[in-house]
């Protein structure tokens, strides 16, 4: 079926994967979500994407539309169905990965894992490792209590979540994880509620998605020396894009980033949060062109 400017689909990779089609003509570009997010999260920019692209947007397992399996909704598992994403879209070619915050650390794992079959990478405030300050701050029950007993700390999620209003819940959260001063189109808001009225009423496994994925990606960004490495070990140009005014992601954990890989393009996005694509897509997008062009004349040079 066509939803707004996209066509909804699903593939079976083992699991059924749903994605969102924007069609378009070019290089396949495949945007990759991050935790506790979907395809939705790319409705302001994708179809712009799509004048210069063929552009596809993967809901990992456990996400939006794509049931979680039989496999943990680790990142590293996630990495995996990418992977067999990108083969069945791509059909050979190589792919552009953009991809958000835990989207990001999947997507450095897959070009890590697989660096012949992505020609660029655009990172979006992705997860890395944090301060270690705002570490110390994290630190509390809530997450040990995740980490030791995900399925009971997943019930405890639905039973808290099945009080509350979908509406609430979902301008709530995207008010948290945005700029103060930023203003998301009610027309992406809005879709958000609808897809958690219909996770509610049809799927009971978001929950647990989201706690397995939660764990796993503190697990892994807290080993710095092996994400150190995995960072110096991605071959391809890369575009590194963050907020400055991020609650989720530090901008210190871009800075870091930035500090690790000095080659790779840095472009802090001002008065930004998390959500930078939904929050100015115009900036994002003309952000993301300045660069490729970019990419283009140098690779013209060469």
């Amino acid at each position: 079926m066509t939803i707004n400017s996209w066509e909804s689909m699903t593939v079976d990779l083992g699991t059924p994967v749903h994605y969102a089609d924007f069609g378009g003509s070019g290089p396949v570009m495949v945007l990759v979500h991050g935790i506790a997010s979907s395809h939705l999260n790319w409705m302001g920019i994708g179809p712009e994407l799509a004048g210069t692209h063929r552009v596809f947007a993967v809901d990992l397992p456990g996400y939006g539309l794509s049931p979680l399996g039989s496999d943990p909704a680790t990142v590293q598992n996630s990495q995996k169905h990418l992977d067999r994403f990108i083969d069945h879209v791509a059909r050979g070619a190589k792919v552009i990965l953009f991809a958000h915050s835990m989207g990001g650390l999947v997507s450095l794992l897959e070009v890590a894992a697989h660096p012949q079959k992505v020609s660029q990478l655009v990172l979006l405030a992705p997860a890395a490792p944090f301060p270690r300050q705002v570490v110390a701050r994290l630190a509390a029950f809530p997450l040990l209590f995740a980490l030791l007993a995900p399925t009971r700390s997943a019930a405890v999620l639905r039973r808290g979540g099945a009080r509350l209003d979908s509406d609430r819940v979902v301008r709530q959260a995207l008010k948290r994880i945005s700029a103060p001063t930023s203003s998301i189109p009610e027309d992406i808001v809005q879709a958000h509620i609808d897809l958690v009225n219909l996770q509610r009423e049809k799927y009971d496994w978001v929950e647990l998605a989201l706690v397995e994925s939660a764990t796993s990606l503190v697990r892994t960004t807290a080993r710095r020396r092996q994400y150190r490495r995995m960072l110096q070990g991605i071959p391809v140009p890369t575009l590194l894009m963050q907020g400055t005014r991020d609650r989720l992601v530090p901008y210190q954990a871009g800075l870091w980033l930035h500090k690790q890989r000095p080659d790779w393009a840095w472009r802090p996005l001002r008065g930004l949060g998390h959500m930078a694509q939904m929050e100015n897509p115009e900036l994002v997008l003309a952000t993301v062109r300045e660069w490729q062009l970019g990419q283009k004349y140098m690779t013209r040079l060469d």
